[in-house]
This record gives structure tokens, sequence and C-alpha cells, in this order.
């Protein structure tokens, strides 16, 4: 009679999610060499038990999987509890957004206002100087002319 002897083996995902690390982490150590790996019959990776449990102590994923998971529960909680503030804080009122929008739109309408008028005093510079320039370019070619008839 013959024994049958199986090992435990993991894809990559199952690795991650045993160690708690990501896949991509997972996945990196596969590709440096620091964790085994042989090829299921589909071509994937998968790992070794005892690969395992020699780069990911049990001790030390116990551990980490903890934290991943208390963490990950924290969130959820912290993430429930903004949503139910935001659910229960009154709705504003239109005199309220109305207010606050005036409140700092005249602040804000000011600094635009200056900035506007900047804009305009610079506009004005510039077409002062353009309409310099046209009329030098007007008398540089009036003398070019004279000169090539005369």
């Amino acid at each position: 009679m013959t024994e049958v002897t199986t090992t435990t083996t993991y894809n990559l995902s199952q690795v991650a999610k045993l160690t708690g690390f990501s896949y991509e982490h997972i996945y990196v150590h596969v590709q440096k060499g620091k964790l085994p790996t042989t090829r299921d019959d589909n071509g994937r990776h998968v790992v070794q038990q005892a690969d395992l449990d020699r780069l990911y102590p049990v001790e030390e994923r116990a551990a980490r999987v903890a934290k991943f998971e208390a963490d990950r529960a924290a969130e959820w909680e912290r993430n429930r509890l903004a949503r139910e503030a935001r659910e229960a804080a009154p709705a504003p009122t239109p005199a309220a957004v109305t207010a606050r929008v005036r409140g700092s739109s005249s602040e804000e309408e000011e600094i635009l206002k200056m900035r506007i008028e900047g804009l305009k005093e610079d506009l004005a510079d510039a077409r002062k100087a353009r309409d310099d320039w046209m009329k030098y370019a007007t008398m540089l070619m009036e003398a070019v002319t004279k000169k090539m008839k005369g």
C-alpha cells in the first residue's frame, strides 16, 4: 500500500491574506527569489507551506494579520461615524448659504476688482507701446521708401 502525502500550497492571493501583506508585496518577493514558488497546472505561482513558514513565521503572521484587521476595523468605524455625522447634520438653510457666500465674496470681490483694474492698466500700457511701435515702423518705412525713390 502506497502512502499519499499531500503538502499544503497557497496561491499568491492566499499568501497575501495569510501574511497581512499586499499581493504586490508578495509578488515582489517571488520575483526577487525571496519566496520560492512552483507553478500549478494552470501556470500560476504556488507557495509551499514550509516556504511560507520560513519567510513569514507563524507568530509574525498572526500578529501582522491581527494588526491589519484591527486597522481595517478602526477605519470602517471612522468611516461609519463620519457618515452618521454627515447624515445627522442639519442641512444649511438658504439664508445661511447666502450669508456665507456673500460674506466670503465681498473680500474676494474686492481682490478681483483690484486685479481687473491692474490688468486694464497693463492692457492700456501694452496698447500704447503697440501704437508707439507702429508709428516708429511707419516712420522707418516712409524713410526707406523715400530713400529708394530719391
